[in-house]
């Protein structure tokens, strides 16, 4: 078992970094571990944060965290029953559960092509770019959407941009700063504007199975956190921006099956974000 050794000696936190220069996914999972292991400090003791080795995809990551590779990291992830098994979970949605509400990234050739009646034909008609190793992708495949995985980040906007797929999903509280970050490298791709994909998708932390006293430290720190309210703070900071995709009328909201999360205890539901969708 890896535990925090001493309360006079600092542990070392790890937690998956970019995966390229302009990612910026994981500020929010920085900062909200800071959070968590400051709230604990006078418990636990002192800490050290730091990212590992930039350029690794989730796919790759998951493994090397089930072998052990890394000795006391924490990742973020949208969990399955499988994982309950593989790893150690924290059953905290870290972020308060909007990451099920999701929006496209499209070409703008194609801004008008899924506003008609046959909202749905369409999408099955078309070519929906994804991650290699992402539960989005398999959520998409087993509800019968047609999927163009890929392991490269940046190649799935350069995708759109050249309009070699259709379309490129992300949750509303990612799409506003990926779409800000790339509009000069990528000018063609916007947002795309009449269908807004929900499935439940509980994305918690993370980490080895025997990192069981870490993980204690970390699972405390959130829930006190939230109670005191200065999660929800950085949350609004990262997310706040893109609860507006929520509240555009034209849009469809499409539900989908979630057929990966069986077995997770729904208490986790206490602590997401009261959003709805109008």
């Amino acid at each position: 078992m890896w535990v925090c050794s001493s309360l006079s000696a600092a542990t070392l936190f790890t937690y998956n970094g970019a995966e390229t220069d302009a990612d910026e996914r994981y500020q929010y999972v920085q900062q909200v571990l800071q959070l968590a292991l400051e709230v604990t400090k006078e418990d636990y003791g002192e800490f050290q944060l730091v990212p590992i080795v930039q350029g690794i995809n989730k796919g790759r990551l998951l493994r090397q965290l089930e072998l052990g590779v890394y000795k006391n990291i924490f990742v973020r992830a949208s969990v399955t029953d499988d994982m309950l098994e593989r790893f150690h979970v924290i059953h905290f949605p870290i972020d308060l559960g909007t990451s099920g509400y999701r929006v496209a990234l499209i070409n703008q050739v194609n801004k008008h092509k899924y506003c008609g009646t046959k909202r749905l034909k369409a999408l099955h008609q078309s070519t929906i770019i994804q991650g290699i190793g992402w539960l989005d992708t398999d959520i998409l495949t087993k509800n019968g959407f047609k999927i163009f995985p890929i392991s490269n980040y940046d190649q799935m906007f350069d995708m759109i941009d050249r309009n070699r797929v259709d379309l490129f999903f992300r949750s509303i509280n990612e799409i506003d700063s990926e779409i800000q970050d790339r509009r000069y490298e990528f000018p063609n791709v916007i947002v795309e504007s009449c269908v807004l994909l929900h499935y439940p998708l509980p994305r918690f932390l993370i980490t080895h199975k025997d990192n069981i006293e870490n993980a204690k430290r970390v699972e405390e720190g959130l829930i006190r956190a939230f109670k005191e309210g200065h999660f929800q703070a950085i949350w609004r900071q990262h997310f706040a921006s893109g609860l507006k995709y929520l509240q555009q009328n034209q849009r469809e909201v499409i539900e989908l099956d979630n057929p990966y999360i069986q077995n997770i205890d729904p208490q986790y539901r206490q602590y997401n974000a009261d959003i709805l969708v109008q």
